[in-house]
């Protein structure tokens, strides 16, 4: 108690952290603990009152499991206790089949024209200067470039689901309800990064930091979905291979199911409803059963046979090419028989409530600095890290304020 005490004492008089741990012969962190602890509760942090015997220690995914214990057991599947313990969280979070999932994706913030890249800022001023379609409107697929893309990654857990393809998408006509619909897995203990200043191979490797930090030893299975941005894959691959790590890269579904819409439509008339069967029940279980190849050539030897035109067959010829470059990333069928998941339905929505939420208000244009700013802040709020990070503020703040200058070339006395 007496320790702890001078420590609180020493910090109050603005006392350098160097020489609190040099007197005290104590570590830096305990010091902040301290510290922290007196923040929140005040004298009575001064005598915790430990049970007796040596505290149980937890193992190298502690970090990882005092997140994840903000949660609910019963979330995770855990019926045989409801109370919060980080041991007996650690006895069955730490076993593999619990997978890491890392997701990145991109939304656009408008910004100030000082704030704009140069591509983007140099395509702003030609349509300024007329050369766009029109002076005064946009034309059809015209961009209006005043956006800055903020990249965004999200490190989760969740437990796998297996699931056939027929669970996935239903056939034509509706599924019969013979067979019991099986769900996909959940998402939990979300973390969230995104910045508009650094790029986003800078974001995905702090994502990669996050992942690394709840499983150093990489003995769990890493998954990463994408929409198929190759400014997203190279960066994963690259980070992937530089911490040699092991992943299981996936092109989210729902993006490679736009472009068989694409293929659709040069064969069906528009708003045709045989456009929707045909696309889901001919090609897109194919997909989900590992059928990439067959896929590919049973549309390309349709449009052959039906004689369609250059310009009618666009759609075709986007589609073939799409899945020959995306094919590595297609590996639908083992994602479902492994309980893997396949859309980026969750950093899709990160996008939305980290970023569109509060940037895209009407009339609003940032700065660099004020959107980094707002960005992280948001980030910590959503991560459950404010209160962290309020405390360190506060203590920073502290010692910048009070602590005398040239302080640590004193020593000192009785």
């Amino acid at each position: 108690m007496l320790r702890r005490a001078i420590v609180v004492l020493m910090s109050a008089q603005g006392q350098p952290m160097k020489s609190i741990t040099s007197l005290l012969r104590v570590g830096q962190d305990y010091v902040r603990d301290v510290i922290h602890a007196f923040y929140e509760r005040g004298f009575g942090a001064l005598d915790p009152k430990w049970s007796g015997g040596r505290p149980k220690t937890v193992s190298e995914v502690r970090e990882r499991i005092c997140l994840i214990a903000r949660t609910s057991p019963a979330d995770w599947g855990i019926a045989t206790f409801s109370a919060r313990s980080l041991t007996k969280l650690a006895e069955h979070l730490v076993k593999p089949e619990v997978l890491l999932v890392l997701s990145a994706d991109a939304n656009g913030i408008v910004m100030r024209p000082d704030a704009l890249r140069p591509d983007t800022a140099k395509a702003a001023a030609g349509k300024k200067r007329g050369r766009g379609v029109f002076r005064t409107r946009l034309a059809s697929g015209e961009e209006s470039r005043r956006k800055r893309m903020a990249a965004l990654a999200c490190v989760y857990e969740a437990a796998p689901a297996p699931r056939r393809p027929h669970d996935v998408i239903a056939v034509p006509g509706g599924r019969t309800g013979g067979r019991a619909l099986r769900k996909g897995s959940r998402a939990r203990a979300k973390w969230l990064t995104a910045s508009v200043d650094r790029d986003a191979a800078a974001v995905i490797a702090a994502a990669f930091g996050q992942a690394d930090a709840r499983d150093p030893a990489h003995r769990r299975c890493r998954m990463v979905l994408v929409d198929g941005d190759r400014h997203q894959i190279e960066p994963v691959e690259a980070e992937a291979a530089r911490r040699k790590v092991t992943i299981h890269l996936i092109v989210d579904l729902i993006h490679v199911i736009e472009y068989l819409w694409k293929a659709s439509w040069c064969f069906h008339a528009k708003d045709n409803p045989a456009a929707e069967d045909w696309g889901r029940a001919e090609h897109a279980l194919a997909l989900l059963h590992g059928r990439c190849a067959e896929a590919t050539t049973r549309i390309a030897r349709q449009a052959d046979d039906l004689g369609l035109t250059t310009e009618r067959c666009g759609g075709v010829e986007e589609w073939v090419r799409y899945l020959a470059n995306k094919e590595p990333y297609l590996g639908y069928a083992q994602a479902l028989e492994q309980g893997w998941p396949i859309a980026t339905g969750v950093v899709e929505s990160a996008c939305r409530h980290l970023i569109a939420d509060r940037f895209n208000i009407t009339g609003s244009r940032w700065s660099v600095e004020g959107a980094e700013a707002l960005l992280l802040l948001r980030a910590v709020i959503i991560n459950g890290d404010f209160e962290e990070y309020w405390l360190h503020h506060v203590e920073q703040e502290h010692l910048r304020t009070r602590q005398a200058r040239h302080q640590d070339g004193y020593a000192l006395t009785a």
